[in-house]
């Protein structure tokens, strides 16, 4: 520190009183400040994290600054910063008057490291010689910043279906999935693993699990197709990246295959059909139809339908198309012979039953009836003025 003073000098003669003379002057004194302060780091330790795609050029993002303090003035608490360890590798770039440290070169690829380096202080713009020169550590980790989506490998195909078997018990892994990361390690690259229910994340839902750590897609419980028969999954792979997480999607069909856990009925209402046939009609006249539902997969082996005439038909008047229901004539019928018949048809899942004339394969209970899977069918024969008078 400088500091100034200002007085006047006075010089008197010996003259006696009343007679004497004198003279002043201006005296100025300055007295110049001695460099014997040290300059001291405000803090000799410090630590920080960087993550490595940090911009290095053309204008490069401070990565830390270290302080000093001189209790000197002027040239003697002019500061300057030499890094004296740790930048072997010419990473860094240390600005010797400000104190900032700046890095000097990509970091990509050097996740995972830790530097240290070590920054003396010096005063008198660095031409100071002092026999201990204060020293800060700079402890510097290199973070990788997450760049990368997870990819699903194998690639997964498009418009992915499983399927399983309705009415069986399971708790089974039905698919496993793995995904990978081209960051490079760390969590930037581990990946987990979810199924995604709205926007939310799920390691299970009623019927399904997923590993977290493995990717395996586990079913479990009893799937029953006439209340569901399919579902749709959207998987996850998630990373644990910073600053932000990426995750990656797949889709998958999960098709319930039907069992024959439903017989046919024919409709509520429909306990007897009524048709009417005029006589004298050629061999095969359609008479009408009877038409049954099944639960059980459209189209599905156990959803197919077949019909067949159990009782009424021992004269073999009619026939009936099985796999439609249609009932033909397979006779000329004469009104004054016989006018009405009355048919018991059977709706079965089962094509190779036989039922012609008086042979039929399928006896018909009250229960039947009851269960709807038979019904009776009244045919009435139209009277054809075919007779004269007498």
């Amino acid at each position: 520190m400088t500091f100034f003073y200002r007085f006047q000098a006075v010089a008197t003669d010996s003259a006696p009183s009343g007679s004497a003379r004198s003279s002043s002057v201006p005296v100025n004194i300055t007295i110049l400040d001695r460099n014997d302060n040290q300059p001291r780091f405000v803090q000799r330790e410090y630590f920080v994290r960087v993550i490595d795609n940090i911009p290095h050029y053309p204008n490069p993002s401070a990565i830390a600054q270290v302080v000093a303090t001189d209790a000197d003035t002027g040239i003697n608490a002019d500061l300057r910063f030499v890094l004296v360890s740790g930048n072997e590798e010419g990473l860094f770039r240390l600005d010797d008057t400000s104190g900032v440290i700046y890095p000097n070169a990509s970091f990509l690829g050097q996740s995972g490291r830790r530097f240290d380096l070590t920054v003396e202080v010096t005063d008198e713009s660095g031409s100071a010689v002092w026999p201990e020169p204060d020293r800060a550590s700079v402890t510097v980790t290199v973070d990788s910043v997450n760049t990368h989506k997870p990819e699903w490998f194998p690639p997964p195909p498009q418009d992915q279906t499983l399927r399983l078997r309705e009415e069986t018990a399971i708790d089974r892994v039905i698919l496993k999935v793995n995904a990978r990361d081209r960051d490079h390690g760390g969590e930037n690259a581990r990946i987990s693993y979810y199924l995604k229910v709205g926007n939310a994340n799920v390691g299970e839902t009623k019927h399904f699990s997923m590993s977290e750590a493995t990717g395996e897609l586990r079913a479990r419980g009893t799937f029953d197709r006439e209340v569901r028969p399919r579902y749709e999954l959207v998987l996850v792979a998630r990373d644990h990246g910073t600053p932000v997480a990426f995750e990656t999607l797949r889709f998958l069909t999960v098709v319930v295959t039907d069992v024959n856990d439903n017989a046919p009925v024919f409709p509520t209402g429909s306990e007897v059909a009524r048709f009417t046939v005029p006589e004298e009609e050629e061999p095969g006249f359609l008479v009408g139809r009877v038409k049954a539902e099944d639960a059980d997969e459209a189209g599905g082996p156990e959803g197919r339908i077949y019909y067949y005439i159990v009782e009424g038909n021992e004269d073999r008047w009619f026939s009936i198309d099985k796999t439609y229901g249609n009932i033909y004539t397979k006779q000329k019928i004469d009104r004054e012979t016989i006018d009405r018949f009355e048919l018991v048809v059977k709706a079965s899942n089962d094509a190779d039953l036989l039922c012609e004339g008086s042979t039929c394969d399928v006896e018909v209970t009250q229960q039947d009836f009851e269960d709807r899977s038979a019904i009776r069918v009244q045919i009435f024969v139209e009277d054809k003025n075919d007779n004269l008078p007498k």
